[in-house]
């Protein structure tokens, strides 16, 4: 009987074991998760305050002295693009760029309005 009874605590032990392993594991997700939201936050936050389809170029004197190119990002849309003109023609050919123009324009006017 006690052989029984020594063999039932070590099972219990091994799954109480186990389940704080689990929760660990949870808590040490949970965490990295919060983690990375919060990274994408500040970054969405930060587009967000750039000017409406701004161009994000670098300083010619900086982009000498590196050998980088400048780039040429619709902050609006989100998107690259792999010259200035190409940027240039997407603010003012794109379905896309004029649709997210639009909803911009609506949402400030509401939050205005709201105020």
């Amino acid at each position: 009987m006690r052989k029984e009874e020594d063999l039932v605590r070590k099972r219990m032990e091994k799954a109480a074991k186990a389940k704080r392993k689990q929760e660990l594991a949870a808590a040490a997700l949970k965490r990295k998760q919060e983690s990375i939201e919060n990274k994408l936050r500040r970054k969405l936050a930060a587009l967000e305050k750039t000017a409406l389809g701004a161009t994000a170029t670098s300083d010619a004197s900086k982009a000498g002295k590196s050998g980088k190119r400048s780039a040429s990002i619709c902050y609006l849309c989100r998107k690259k693009f792999k010259s200035e003109a190409m940027l240039l023609r997407h603010n003012a050919e794109s379905a896309l760029h004029k649709e997210n123009l639009r909803k911009k324009a609506a949402a400030e006017a509401q939050t205005e309005h709201s105020n």
